[in-house]
């Protein structure tokens, strides 16, 4: 027992007709005078005070593992929620692309058939329109070649 620590009793020893032996506290009761005060066990040992603090820290533990997956959970869930946010946005490019490359064939059979007619103002306004739709199909095709270079073509 540790300096300034007092053991209150827990009760007291009685008896019970009938019984001889020991008693549930693990003693002889006919060598134990009735009235004699039962103490409960002694203050903890050294040993037990150790095995009580590494079930706390095991408790921290397995509470901080919890955490931590729970975490990792969310994060591997917003992850892939950017995935496929991703995906649409390289979709919608895609489809973008499709659509300039459209107006580009579109502005190119007009200037043809400027050209071919003698239209010359006609022409130049079907090869601006042309070369704009170009300009943009370049810079989405770059937009979409970096993204599928560093996503490793998901």
């Amino acid at each position: 027992m540790s300096a300034g620590k007092t053991l209150e009793p827990v009760g007291e020893t009685g008896t019970m007709p009938g019984t001889e032996g020991f008693t549930m506290a693990v003693f002889e009761a006919a060598k134990v005078p009735i009235g004699t005060p039962l103490y409960g066990p002694a203050a903890l040992t050294a040993i037990e005070e150790q095995a009580a603090r590494i079930a706390e820290l095991q408790a921290f533990i397995d509470s901080a593992t919890a955490t931590a997956i729970q975490k990792a959970d969310a994060a591997e869930d917003r992850a892939l929620k950017a995935e496929g946010l991703l995906e649409e946005a390289v979709k919608g490019l895609e489809a973008e692309f499709d659509h300039h490359e459209l107006l580009w064939d579109l502005s190119m059979d007009a200037a043809r058939e400027a050209s071919a007619c003698g239209t010359k103002a006609n022409e130049h306004e079907a090869m601006r329109r042309a070369s704009g739709h170009s300009k943009r199909m370049d810079a989405l095709r770059q937009t979409l070649t970096a993204i599928r270079e560093n996503t490793d073509g998901k």
